[in-house]
């Protein structure tokens, strides 16, 4: 083979070689450039997952308590007489204390006879009755009417619950002056006719089978600090 044939097979050689060289070089940056695009777009979604905002909940709220009684604060409660109420155990320098004894409740200082003071007392009643039926066959029986008489008294300024209904007994004539009002007074129920003191008989439709009467005086026993409530404005009728 002499020189000139064997260039031409080399030039030949080198004409089948470059094109395949090229080929395979674009065919690797064709792939090297998609997985460099799809790295990228992998970032892109990461980032924007991380980027999402995260959905709010509302904290969840604990179911409402009941509420406690005041510091100092007690409750007295009667099963068998079937009523309860507040009241702050210390007063000032005073000391509360409570005596039960048959149908009464007594509220009074420690300082005071057990058997004194205030209470409140506990009747039986026909649930048929209204409470004024039942005050009058109860106390008044035995007595005119010309003298004494149940009235109902406007529960608006007491902090009383709708069923409640209070009522009292009064002198029915009228009077002039208070010597007049005590000689009339003697021929109505001692005690449960309403004098100068704080004094009433209350009821609770949602409890027809009893009342209470209440005898307060002129001063007052609180059930709360701020001495808005006396004790007998918290009474309950139990079961």
């Amino acid at each position: 083979m002499n020189k000139s044939h064997l260039f031409q097979v080399i030039l030949f050689m080198l004409f089948l070689t470059v094109p395949a060289v090229f080929y395979l070089v674009r065919e690797l940056s064709i792939k090297d450039g998609n997985s460099q695009s799809g790295s990228y777009e992998n970032a892109v979604v990461v980032e924007e997952k991380e980027m999402l905002p995260v959905q709010e909940t509302s904290p969840s709220v604990p179911e409402e308590q009941e509420e406690l009684p005041e510091p100092g604060q007690k409750k007295y409660v009667s099963e068998i007489l079937g009523i309860g109420f507040y009241y702050l155990e210390n007063q000032g320098n005073q000391t509360i204390s409570i005596h039960e004894s048959g149908n009464k409740v007594y509220v009074n200082y420690d300082s005071s006879e057990p058997e004194s003071g205030q209470y409140v007392e506990i009747f039986a009643k026909s649930p048929d009755d209204t409470l004024v039926e039942a005050v009058e066959k109860r106390l008044l029986s035995g007595y005119s009417e010309e003298d004494c008489e149940v009235y109902v008294v406007d529960t608006g300024m007491d902090q009383y619950p709708d069923t409640y209904e209070k009522v009292n007994i009064r002198v029915a004539p009228e009077w002039e002056d208070m010597q007049e009002f005590f000689r009339l007074y003697e021929n109505c129920p001692f005690r449960y006719t309403q004098s100068n003191g704080i004094s009433y008989f209350l009821g609770d439709s949602e409890h027809s089978d009893k009342f209470l009467f209440f005898s307060i005086g002129q001063y007052g026993i609180s059930a709360s600090a701020e001495g808005t409530k006396g004790w007998q404005d918290t009474i309950e009728f139990l079961d």
